[in-house]
């Protein structure tokens, strides 16, 4: 150890270095702060935009007749969907429903219903259920198929149709979808 300062005292050179490399650390040290500076102040204006903001949304007096119109148009939706008492009535209902619907504009139709799908949202019992319809079918009866799901007052959505010719037949494949509404769970 003692030689280390005997030969830094005696060498200009190493002198020179040492100090040059301690320079170069300070000035490091200087510009990463100022580095970190400049991003205090960026993330600082960003909190104070972000608290603006949401001072203007707590200012805003109108809260409640959006939480009534948001009620009023959840009810409207769950109007829409399919309901029934449990999983295996819901996959029956629309059984049926395509028994008495499809069948008389597609008269020798196959139906296929897929086991129901939970569908994983907040505080809602609700279930997808799945059909494929495949058939020989008129081409003048496509448009009355059509419109009597349209009509419908739960949806029923067509997630595709498929035509084509097969001999002297039109076939048809409709895949339809429809949610179902159970009782929450207990």
């Amino acid at each position: 150890m003692n030689q280390w300062w005997i030969e830094l005292r005696t060498n200009n050179r190493l002198q020179v270095g040492l100090v040059a490399i301690i320079a170069i650390l300070v000035a490091y040290s200087l510009l990463s702060l100022d580095e970190y500076r400049l991003k205090l102040i960026k993330e600082l204006a960003q909190q104070q935009q972000r608290l603006a903001q949401l001072s203007g949304v707590v200012a805003q007096t109108e809260w409640q007749q959006r939480a009534e119109a948001t009620r009023a148009l959840r009810v409207q939706l769950e109007d829409k969907l399919w309901k029934a008492n449990t999983v295996g009535l819901a996959q029956a209902n629309f059984q049926a429903w395509l028994e008495s619907n499809v069948r008389k504009h597609v008269p020798e139709a196959r139906f296929r219903v897929d086991t129901p799908i939970e569908i994983q949202q907040e505080k809602m019992n609700l279930w997808q259920i799945k059909a494929q319809v495949d058939g020989i079918f008129l081409f003048s009866k496509i448009n009355d198929l059509l419109l009597n799901i349209a009509k419908q007052p739960q949806w029923v959505i067509i997630d595709r149709l498929e035509t084509r010719q097969s001999g002297n037949d039109l076939r048809l494949t409709l895949v339809l979808s429809v949610y179902f509404l159970l009782p929450a769970k207990s």
